[in-house]
Parts: C-alpha cells; sequence; structure tokens
C-alpha cells in the first residue's frame, strides 16, 4: 500500500472516530443537562461563566462533528478554503 493511500485512510478513521466522540459529549451534556450543568458551576469558575459554558460546550461540540462530517463527506469543498493558508505557510518557509 502506497504511504500517501495509508495516510488518507487512517485521515478518513480518524476523522470518524473524532465525529462519533464530538457527537456523544455533545448529545450527552444536553441529554443530560441538569447534571451537566451542576457540574460546570461545580468548577473553579463564576457562576455567570458556568452558566454560559453549559450552553456554549454542547453546542460547540455538535458544531465541531457537524464541521468534521462536512469534511469526510464533501473533501472537496473545504480544499478551497485551505489551500491559500497552505500556500502562505509554505511562502513564510522560503
Amino acid at each position: 500500500m502506497r504511504p500517501k493511500m495509508k495516510k488518507h485512510i487512517m485521515d478518513k478513521i480518524a476523522s470518524k472516530l473524532l465525529i462519533l466522540l464530538w457527537t456523544y459529549t455533545g448529545l450527552d451534556k444536553l441529554i443530560q443537562f441538569e447534571a451537566s450543568r451542576k457540574a460546570f458551576h461545580n468548577q473553579t469558575f463564576p457562576a455567570e461563566l458556568a452558566e454560559v459554558l453549559a450552553y456554549v460546550i454542547p453546542i460547540s461540540e455538535l458544531l465541531i462533528a457537524l464541521l468534521l462530517l462536512f469534511s469526510v463527506l464533501c473533501p472537496g469543498h473545504l480544499q478551497a478554503y485551505s489551500y491559500p493558508v497552505s500556500a502562505s505557510e509554505s511562502e513564510r518557509e522560503l
């Protein structure tokens, strides 16, 4: 198996595992919202921040899973956005 193909397969597997991880954690926090909210309030940061994080963290986790899913299902769409970044990084190395 060619190294490039092996890397591509490993990237797909890693992406799918991360999609499962972020989906599970986000949904778990939403399903058990009161327990999750109490856990945030049990941390050392202020109560106002804990309240905001109780809503923002699960939504962010599901958004990350959605973006990863989009990158797995439609890989060509994201390459158009990543090319200028990778080109500018290579120019810095010169």
